[in-house]
């Protein structure tokens, strides 16, 4: 079976990504053949996308091919790791992918707090970031990490920072696979479906905990965006929201295919400094 790879992976729809990893997981599924002719671009956070993709590919234990990587695609290292991937048995230790450029910080992790993520991140471009957006993202990651670590269960989540030249946004976000929100989220409210879950997520006051408050996280990220005009993705299970704070516009939608894991994504515009 062929899979097309998106023109950019990570920036733009997510469905074709989703219904790709639903179909890595498919129960009959042996094989599987990636197409890269489409791709001009990876954005920061398809390289946490190919990593969750390479772990999601090696639990499964399906044979992967991959055809016509473009060559300065194939320098990279998280692309690297796919076309390498028939070279494992077994998941490596997640900091495999670790990959570090000029625009690029994507840091692998066991499930525990990575303190010095943000410390890193700054360093490296603080010669890029206002105050302003140096302090909010380092606000959001360190928020979305504690979900992660505290919420999802995953033995491993993703960290990526970057610069996104083409559109001149600074990306931040955390993926994992683990246990969704709303599947954590359903045994303590009722909702109509996952995208509605996701919205109660992003509200103050929401938690999972019975003893005691808590439920700040995701909506700290969601203020911080919103005094900052960015952009919020939170894909989880069957649902998104999509929340673009410049035009106040709002997307909440059911998918196709299931997420098994939690993808929380932010994007700054860049600024005059």
């Amino acid at each position: 079976m062929q899979v097309f790879l998106p023109k950019s992976i990570g920036y733009g729809r997510l469905d074709g990504l989703i219904d790709l990893f639903d179909q890595v997981r498919g129960e009959r599924l042996k094989k599987l053949r990636f197409n890269w002719s489409r791709t001009e671009s990876i954005a920061p956070a398809g390289f946490a996308i190919l990593a969750c993709l390479f772990d999601t590919v090696i639990e499964q234990k399906i044979k992967i091919e991959n055809v016509f990587v473009k060559q300065n695609l194939k320098l990279l290292k998280p692309v690297q790791n796919l076309i390498e991937m028939e070279n494992f048995s077994k998941l490596p230790d997640p900091s495999f992918h670790d990959f570090q450029t000029a625009s690029i910080l994507l840091n692998g992790n066991i499930n525990k707090i990575n303190s010095s993520f943000s410390g890193n991140m700054q360093s490296q471009f603080q010669s890029r970031l206002s105050e302003d957006t140096a302090y909010f993202s380092q606000l959001i990651l360190n928020e979305l990490i504690v979900n992660a670590v505290d919420h999802s269960t995953a033995e491993r989540y993703y960290i990526y920072s970057g610069i996104f030249e083409k559109k001149n946004e600074f990306h931040v976000g955390v993926l994992d696979m683990g246990v969704t929100i709303p599947a954590k989220l359903e045994q303590k409210y009722e909702c109509s479906d996952d995208k509605s879950y996701l919205e109660l997520a992003l509200k103050s006051g929401t938690t999972t905990r019975r003893q005691r408050t808590g439920g700040m996280g995701l909506h700290l990220a969601f203020e911080s965006l919103k005094k900052n005009a960015g952009t919020f993705i939170l894909v989880s299970r069957t649902g998104e929201v999509i929340r673009y704070f410049k035009n106040k516009k709002v997307i909440s939608k059911t998918l196709k295919k299931t997420l098994h894991g939690t993808w929380c994504l932010a994007r700054f515009p860049l600024g005059v400094k």
